[in-house]
């Protein structure tokens, strides 16, 4: 009889740690639909990671079958639309303008699902302004804003009424921007869209006060130990404000300006186009 309790007592304790090892399933048993769902999550990221982005993709686009709201995936496919979009040279290119629709389509969805963070915002704007969607470059700089008030999405707010040609409302952001970010390393592109955004209004007198105030901000903080980045911006700002003044100069028949202006352009390395 003991014998028998006994023989009985180890064939229930060998089911139990066999249970327990398996995860409560028997052997051979399929995964459950919420294992698969975390098994793909797992192996459509790891791919995008690897740069495996043709089976990345199939896997992504399975786990938004299996949820259309799956955030994950929605995620994972509109960055990997958009890197493959950068990495196209040819900016005209049907199949990168393709990947940047896509991947707005997908960061679009991820915002509408009440995601906000800073870099989805980043990318609604890039992709809108690489498709030359004014309209829509516009609705997301004002969702920036709104939820970064911070100086680079003044930047981008600043541009994106300036080419939908609302000067007044581009004016109006940029003397905010100035006031609000004494210390920003985008002064000068402030000054220098405000500057712009002051001739297209036929206030050229102001223009001109304000973008040689703007290459007086560039030419100090040239001088100041900067980034590569930051450099890059500055001369680019250096040499749009240039242009501008040019303009200027030439209209009102200021000559020396104009001679001066033409120099620091040349010495900038830029090629002027008459």
């Amino acid at each position: 009889m003991m014998r028998w309790l006994l023989t009985l007592l180890v064939a229930l304790s060998t089911a139990f740690l066999v249970s327990c090892s398996s995860g409560g399933r028997t052997t051979g048993a399929p995964p459950s639909e919420v294992e698969t769902e975390v098994n793909l999550d797992v192996r459509g990221h790891q791919y995008y990671m690897l740069g495996q982005y043709d089976s990345a993709s199939a896997i992504l686009q399975r786990m938004l079958k299996l949820d259309p709201e799956n955030k994950i995936a929605l995620k994972d496919l509109g960055s990997m639309h958009f890197q493959l979009a950068m990495m196209d040279t040819d900016k005209k290119s049907p199949a990168r303008l393709q990947h940047l629709r896509t991947s707005r389509q997908y960061y679009a969805k991820l915002e509408g699902l009440g995601e906000h963070e800073l870099e989805l915002y980043d990318r609604l704007c890039e992709t809108s302004l690489a498709l030359g969607d004014d309209k829509g470059f516009l609705t997301y700089a004002k969702m920036s804003v709104d939820q970064y008030p911070f100086d680079r999405q003044y930047f981008n707010l600043g541009l994106a009424y300036y080419d939908l040609g609302d000067y007044e409302s581009a004016i109006k952001i940029e003397k905010e921007a100035i006031a609000r970010f004494e210390n920003s390393s985008y002064m000068s592109s402030f000054y220098r869209q405000l500057g712009r955004a002051y001739m297209k209004v036929d206030r050229d007198q102001t223009a001109e006060r304000t973008l040689e105030q703007g290459l007086q901000i560039v030419n100090q903080r040239l001088l100041e130990n900067t980034s590569p980045e930051e450099i890059r911006r500055l001369m680019d700002d250096k040499i749009g404000i240039l242009v501008s003044l040019k303009h200027i100069y030439k209209t009102y028949h200021k000559d020396d300006k104009q001679k001066e202006a033409e120099r620091e352009l040349l010495e900038a390395g830029y090629k002027a186009q008459e």
